[in-house]
């Protein structure tokens, strides 16, 4: 969970409990939003500051972000696999690796021929939207080479304003100006549109109320 000082570990294998038991609390300045993976979190400030979190030490290490695009959150770049933090920006895909006795994480390099505008890791893929289209493209993710592309989907049309992207089971799901798009990826060397539908009101962006900031898929 969440909240405005920090992040709180709870306990939900009691489903007959009135209240949730706190575990553990890291505690922040602010925290606007967070992906956790393992003991790691990527966390974003509600100062627009970034950076992974070791959720049993507390200790943190900046990303520092470069050029981005213009989204209202900087979560919608970032995915965490391992010790690995895949950072996407015009320029490229980047790489950058922890190193627990480092004080910042170490760049593997940008991979310019992968340009996307979102970002998601799940298990050992990444999903991705392309810059400007859309189209959504699948990456096999290891800790010693860059990605591999294992598919991808070229959507009907360019589908513009395409702000949000959460994968869960089998299912891909994007948010933009025209509304929901729904994508098959269990075969994820072929992925598969299933449909779309409009949403109800405008899309401001990631994190308001109706957005792929409150947007939640169960696979």
């Amino acid at each position: 969970a969440r909240v405005y000082t920090g992040v709180v570990e709870l306990d939900l294998s009691d489903q007959e409990a009135t209240e949730a038991r706190q575990v553990e609390r890291v505690p922040s300045f602010g925290i606007a939003r967070a992906e956790i993976s393992g003991n790691l979190a990527v966390v974003e400030s509600v100062y627009g500051m970034s950076a992974v979190v070791d959720l049993r030490s507390a200790d943190r290490w900046p990303i520092h972000l470069g050029p981005r695009f213009n989204f209202p959150s900087f979560m919608d770049q970032l995915a965490l696999h391992g010790d690995t933090v895949y950072l996407a920006n015009p320029i490229g895909l980047e790489r950058l690796r922890l190193d627990r006795g480092l004080p910042s994480l170490e760049s593997l390099g940008v991979d310019k021929s992968i340009k996307l505008e979102a970002l998601q890791v799940k298990g050992d893929r990444a999903y991705g939207l392309a810059q400007h289209y859309g189209d959504l493209q699948v990456f096999a993710l290891s800790a010693e080479s860059a990605p591999v592309p294992q598919g991808s989907l070229k959507l009907p049309s360019m589908w513009p304003m395409t702000r949000g992207l959460h994968v869960a089971g089998n299912h891909a799901y994007m948010l933009s100006s025209q509304g929901l798009t729904v994508i098959d990826v269990a075969d994820p060397s072929a992925p598969r549109l299933l449909g779309r539908g409009d949403t109800v009101g405008s899309y401001p962006g990631p994190g308001s109320a109706g957005t792929t900031g409150g947007m939640a898929a169960r696979g």
